[in-house]
């Protein structure tokens, strides 16, 4: 492993009595604290046609990150030459040998010291106010979570029209952590990763990302989250522009890893979620506080035999017909459903 530390950087601040220093926020008595820290964590592979526009968008923002951590997984083009040029604005790069998404922004985010941390991509761009809007929604201590609908651009940074992309990730209300995810883990995922932001506890509580998954470690990240009572924002306001291109990890969404991860984040997501959500995504709000004497695996077996996918369905009955072969669990089953 190989790390370019930053140089350090002085920032000029404006004068005027009204202005709160920077770094600190305004409380309603016209005292300052701290303002929350914010880490972007930025994982790259083979980016090198875009990764220095990715880098611009951070480094321009009108609320710049405290701490900005590239991790380069191994790239084999010129991407690691192209981000050292960013260490004097005070970018870190890390260089490591190839182990995937997931591997790579685990390692960021363990490195990373600010309280909210961003989740990017070396082929993305930020909007000029994206960390400044969703650091301030996180601040505001109603989420843990926060995203934002994308605008699509092409491999040449040209907008696409609705016609030209998937119809992913679009804006969403604030939904109860039980319903999403419900959504999520019946409709499938509508969180677009590189909008995300989260803070630290939220990623220490359901992170890190699995290190196996390549396509959809974000996707059970949010289902794991959501299950164990989280909160998701999503801004009105586009915070990314998302690039669609042939080289995107999501673009294989058809191929056999991308339907072998899903099957698996599929099965595997009930076993993390609280029993008070299990049981109104099976029961609804008001029967949530139900005595039953189901055990937490019996509902997760319920959940799973609810789904759309005939093999996680198929999983789910399986499980069931198997429990009533155990004559206690057959009783306990009969009583906490009829």
């Amino acid at each position: 492993m190989v790390v370019a530390k930053a140089a350090k950087t002085k920032r000029k601040t404006g004068s005027g009595k009204s202005r709160v220093p920077e770094g600190r926020v305004a409380t309603p008595a016209g005292q300052t604290k701290p303002r929350p820290t914010v880490s972007v964590v930025l994982t790259t592979y083979n980016h090198a046609r875009y990764i220095a526009e990715a880098l611009d968008s951070i480094i321009g923002q009108s609320r710049r990150p405290d701490e900005i951590i590239v991790v380069n997984d191994g790239s084999t083009d010129e991407t690691a030459s192209i981000v050292e040029r960013f260490v004097r604005h005070g970018v870190q790069l890390i260089t490591r040998e190839n182990g995937g998404p997931s591997r790579a922004f685990n390692q960021g985010a363990a490195l990373a010291t600010g309280e909210h941390l961003v989740v990017f991509s070396g082929d993305d761009v930020m909007t000029k106010d994206s960390v400044a809007l969703r650091a301030d929604t996180l601040a505001a201590g109603h989420c843990d979570f926060v995203c934002s609908p994308p605008v699509w651009i092409g491999g040449d940074g040209r907008e696409l029209g609705g016609a030209e992309h998937p119809p992913l990730f679009p804006h969403f209300e604030e939904l109860r952590p039980a319903e999403m995810f419900a959504r999520l883990y019946y409709a499938g995922n509508f969180v677009c990763a590189p909008s995300v932001a989260m803070t630290r506890a939220a990623w220490a509580a359901a992170g890190p990302f699995h290190p196996e998954l390549f396509q959809l470690q974000d996707y059970a990240l949010w289902l794991r989250a959501s299950g164990q009572g989280m909160r998701f924002r999503c801004l009105g306001e586009p915070c990314v522009r998302y690039r669609w291109h042939g080289g995107n990890l999501s673009g294989a969404g058809s191929g056999l890893r991308s339907d072998m991860e899903l099957e698996a984040v599929w099965l595997d997501a009930p076993r993390d979620v609280g029993r008070a959500i299990l049981m109104e995504v099976l029961f609804g709000k008001s029967l949530a506080e139900l005595e039953t004497p189901m055990s937490d695996d019996d509902l997760a077996m319920l959940v799973r035999a609810k789904h759309q996918s005939p093999v996680v369905r198929q999983h789910g009955r399986g499980e069931i017909q198997a429990a009533f072969q155990v004559p206690e669990r057959a009783l306990r089953l009969a009583e906490g459903v009829f």
